[in-house]
């Protein structure tokens, strides 16, 4: 089941068990079964919010790097026991 919250919109997609609906101040609002478009909308959405995760953990870890002065290597090991504290 994904839940992809909008606002006071809310899209329920649970297609093993028939579900596909928008709640709308958590009441039901319209039903989207066979709607293939908002579909495909939900997995762009999910897909680049992995991408974000990924970009997120990237960038801390780089900013790990910049603030131990790595450079070429150099406190490579600092930075990565200060990531594994977060």
């Amino acid at each position: 089941m994904r839940k992809i919250k909008v606002n006071e919109y809310e899209v329920i997609e649970d297609l093993k068990n028939g579900v596909f609906k928008v709640l709308r101040h958590g009441e039901e609002w319209q039903d989207l079964t066979g709607n293939n478009f908002v579909l495909s909308l939900i997995d762009l959405i999910d897909n680049l919010n992995k991408e974000n995760e990924a970009f997120q953990k990237d960038s801390e870890f780089l900013n790990c790097l910049i603030c131990c002065g790595v450079d070429n290597w150099n406190g490579w090991e600092e930075a990565v026991e200060m990531m594994a504290e977060e």
